[in-house]
């Protein structure tokens, strides 16, 4: 579905080429005191038989500036087996924090949410200048790697292992895209602007999430 202000996508998540999950993605435009932002919502839930075994009810909205791509929303709320996180962000003084925390979102962090995005709108040239990226109060270098024609490796690694972040555990989904020594890929579709595949590989664990 694609208009003027609103492209949702549709992924299929398989964990060793089984269907595990289904992953919703909804770009939108919102209006925050007449000033026209976009609103990133994702939303992950697991298959009706994985529901049984191990079920996961994972929603995210982040809201970003659409100029310098900053983050002036987050949140989440996220459900599996004995992890249940709930984070909101408010703005003090024009500085974005964690609701009961005393961590705050720099005006030039960005978060995954806002990498992916930035994938979909073929910026390429903004990721590449990234050197971090954010995870609910927790640090990580990044960079990306073109190792075939639109597609790209995700470098990410904890900048300090000891920072806890926001919260000591966070969603599977989360700890999985942010797992050390895992082989991380992006595969565009840029001829209509969209992330047709994403494969996350650790040793003889393999994860895929392609579109519908």
């Amino acid at each position: 579905m694609h208009g003027k202000s609103q492209d949702i996508f549709e992924y299929k998540i398989k964990l060793l080429g089984i269907p595990v999950a289904d992953c919703l993605v909804n770009y939108s435009d919102t209006m925050i005191s007449n000033i026209n932002y976009k609103k990133l919502d994702y939303k992950v839930t697991t298959t009706p038989f994985i529901d049984r075994l191990f079920k996961i009810d994972n929603h995210y909205t982040v809201i970003i500036n659409k100029i310098d791509y900053s983050t002036i929303y987050y949140y989440k709320k996220s459900y599996q087996p004995n992890v249940v996180n709930q984070i909101s962000t408010k703005l003090i003084n024009d500085s974005l924090q964690y609701d009961n925390s005393v961590i705050s979102i720099n005006k030039n962090d960005y978060n995954i949410f806002t990498v992916l995005y930035l994938f979909h709108l073929g910026r390429i040239d903004i990721l590449k200048n990234i050197d971090y990226i954010e995870r609910e109060g927790k640090y990580y270098h990044f960079n990306i790697e073109e190792v075939k024609v639109n597609q790209f490796s995700l470098h990410l690694q904890a900048i300090d292992d000891e920072q806890k972040g926001v919260i000591k555990n966070t969603d599977i989904f989360l700890w999985g895209l942010f797992l050390d020594n895992s082989d991380k890929k992006i595969i565009l579709d840029s001829a209509n602007n969209k992330i047709s595949k994403c494969v996350f590989n650790r040793g003889f664990t393999s994860v895929s999430a392609k579109l519908k």
